[in-house]
């Protein structure tokens, strides 16, 4: 069954974030994030900074004071072989459940990929579940999970494991280096 709500008069806007964002936009996004994701409620109670990565720009579907769906992108140099790669990384992609399967998502990704192309990232990278895979390769994602990817937690380097998919999307670079990936960090 499609939601009710049309999704073709929202207001779909690239926000710069680096930290600053009006209150009321801020507790727009946070409740968002927090209903589409209730298992990190408590984090996004107190900050939108997932894992402390500050978003570059965030792309937000608006119905009037409502976030309906929100993707961030952070802007992260990761090692892929020997070679630097600058990636967006493409995160707390959301969409509140009366907006859900009405190609919302896809407008919002579509965006932050071309705001992405025009800011000169190399690529764009995510991390998803199986669930959602579809959504990303419907969308121009490729996924790479054969590639190792090491995250640092806590100072520890941590081997991400192959259910926790990897996916990248072509920008500057049409594809990545060969080789390992090592993300310097903790995943955004």
């Amino acid at each position: 069954m499609r939601p009710t709500k049309p999704t073709t008069s929202l207001d779909v806007r690239t926000i710069e974030d680096h930290g600053r964002i009006p209150a009321d936009l801020d507790t727009a996004i946070l409740l968002t994030l927090a209903a589409c994701y209730p298992e990190h409620r408590d984090m996004f109670a107190r900050t939108r900074h997932w894992r402390g990565h500050i978003a570059a720009y965030r792309v937000i579907a608006l119905d009037g004071g409502v976030v309906a769906a929100h993707v961030a992108v952070v802007d992260c140099t990761i090692r892929v072989g020997e070679v630097s790669v600058r990636v967006a990384g493409v995160g707390q992609v959301a969409a509140l459940p009366p907006y859900r399967k009405t190609g919302l998502i896809d407008r919002l990704l579509a965006r932050a990929v071309d705001e992405a192309k025009d800011r000169g990232f190399d690529s764009g990278m995510l991390f998803c579940q199986e669930r959602v895979r579809r959504v990303y390769e419907r969308n121009g994602w490729i996924d790479i999970t054969d590639r190792p990817c090491t995250r640092t937690e806590a100072g520890e380097r941590i081997l991400m494991p192959p259910d926790h998919l990897r996916m990248m999307v072509p920008l500057a670079m049409a594809e990545l280096p060969p080789g390992p990936i090592d993300l310097g960090g903790d995943k955004w």
